[in-house]
């Protein structure tokens, strides 16, 4: 389940083409290489390699026995191509898988904040193959952990960007204190209650993943408020002020205005995320009410 990365670097910009077949011309060719038509001096592209133990648990096979060769042709703006082909040659070892799950990213970012009160939160996280995960609130063995994801463990079960998925819903989350999680994951689940189960890597150490509880967001003031501005002019410059505090990071947010209050209405300040927010208007003679809703990073709300 290895990334393996290939690619060209070409004396000028030219589109590329691979393919699996030795075809005639670059014009026969069926892929563009790295998935871009885009004429450019280097091109790579990036192939998951799956274990063949594992293709093979599920009836399937690399083709050659796991050797590959890839043709490649480069074409120029004035159509001049390569009449010989670029070869790359590779194989697939047949040797026991002896490293353990990798957790590539997940659906939220470690360290973010959560909203005030906020009691549970779903959550993904995607690894390098097939795997069954646990989560716990305390460092301790995969054995030891007391609740359950959700996996994808067919090795065809992958996404867009060829990782696997596993989905859980953290819970027990507090206000104002970090929250901390701790995830292990157990590969080749095809070998899971059989003979060959001791072949199974697991995680050695525990991927630590915090979420931040908040307190709530707080506009302190608004300004202009119940004021007579006047100037000897038929439009006259007002700039509306919003000064945040307590939520996420001290207050930091984004302010939002509207004239009506009313869904899909509110326009962002043109100054904001920050603590202070600003918003220059050109008014002419008249009385004004403006709705203020700021949101920090957590998704704490206030409104004004």
């Amino acid at each position: 389940f290895s990334n393996l990365t290939f690619g060209v670097t070409l004396d000028e910009p030219a589109n590329c083409k691979i393919d699996p077949k030795n075809k005639k011309n670059f014009t026969s060719m069926d892929y563009w290489f790295g998935g871009s038509s885009t004429a450019k001096y280097n091109h790579s592209m990036t192939m998951r390699l799956l274990s063949p133990e594992t293709l093979e648990a599920e009836n399937a096979s690399y083709t050659n026995g796991g050797r590959f060769t890839m043709y490649v042709r480069c074409e120029d703006a004035n159509g001049n191509a390569n009449t010989a082909n670029f070869v790359f040659n590779f194989c697939v070892d047949k040797g026991p898988d002896t490293t353990p799950p990798l957790i590539v990213s997940t659906s939220i970012l470690n360290n973010m904040p959560i909203a005030y009160n906020q009691t549970s939160i779903p959550l993904q996280i995607y690894l390098n193959e097939p795997s069954e995960c646990k989560w716990s609130n305390v460092y301790q063995f995969y054995d030891d952990m007391e609740n359950q994801f959700t996996c994808s463990t067919g090795v065809f079960e992958f996404n867009a960007k060829q990782l696997y998925q596993c989905s859980t819903t953290l819970t027990g989350l507090k206000s104002r204190v970090d929250n901390n999680f701790f995830f292990r994951c157990k590969d080749q689940p095809h070998l899971k209650n059989t003979a060959n189960e001791s072949k199974r890597n697991v995680n050695r150490e525990s991927y630590k993943f915090i979420l931040k509880g908040t307190q709530p967001l707080v506009i302190d003031s608004l300004s202009p408020n119940s004021t007579t501005i006047k100037d000897s002019t038929d439009v006259i410059k007002v700039t509306l002020k919003a000064k945040t505090s307590a939520g996420y990071n001290e207050g930091q947010a984004i302010c939002y205005f509207s004239e009506t209050g009313a869904e899909g209405s509110y326009v962002e300040f043109f100054n904001t995320d920050s603590f202070e927010h600003s918003q220059e208007l050109f008014l002419t003679a008249g009385n004004y009410n403006y709705n203020v809703r700021c949101v920090d990073l957590g998704g704490n709300v206030d409104a004004k």
